[in-house]
């Protein structure tokens, strides 16, 4: 059978049960009976492959816009979820501050907490990076500035 001809059926099967592509997609996703479904270990394998067919798309469409809110969206939200598991209390890094000891608070490593955050927040931690990179590269492009702005003087 044809690609599209197999396209059409699932296209049309989804409006049979009502369902739009997106509504599917987020159902199936976050239905935890279907976490360990074949279909799921499929999406999750190739799921960077079909971002990157659905931003080729939309830039080849002109939607460059649209695209940029949608991956902001993601990504917003792929922090936030990383965030809530990082400082989740399973993980060791969740405390309340009004019940917090002095000998809690002399135990607390900044590096160990660094280290969770990497771990549990890959993608979040990966984006602090890029940002204090960023800082740093402006921080020396605006000494060197103030460098070469010095007033030079010279003894002939």
């Amino acid at each position: 059978m044809q690609l599209s001809n197999r396209v059409d059926r699932v296209l049309e099967a989804l409006e049979q049960t009502g369902f739009s592509i997106s509504s599917f997609l987020s159902s199936f996703i976050s239905l935890k009976q279907y976490k360990n479904h074949d279909a799921m270990a499929e999406l999750l394998l190739y799921g960077s492959e079909l971002l990157d067919t659905l931003c080729c798309f939309l830039n080849e469409n002109d939607n460059s816009d649209l695209g940029l809110c949608s991956a902001s969206e993601i990504m917003v939200a792929t922090y936030a979820r990383e965030i809530c598991e990082a400082s989740a209390q399973a993980n060791g890094s969740h405390f309340n501050v009004s019940h917090t000891s002095l000998s809690q608070l002399e135990e607390f490593l900044v590096d160990e907490l660094a280290g969770q955050m990497e771990e549990h927040a890959p993608q979040f931690w990966r984006l602090l990076g890029v940002l204090l990179d960023a800082r740093n590269r402006q921080n020396m492009l605006d000494e060197d500035m103030d460098q070469n702005m010095e007033p030079q003087i010279s003894i002939c």
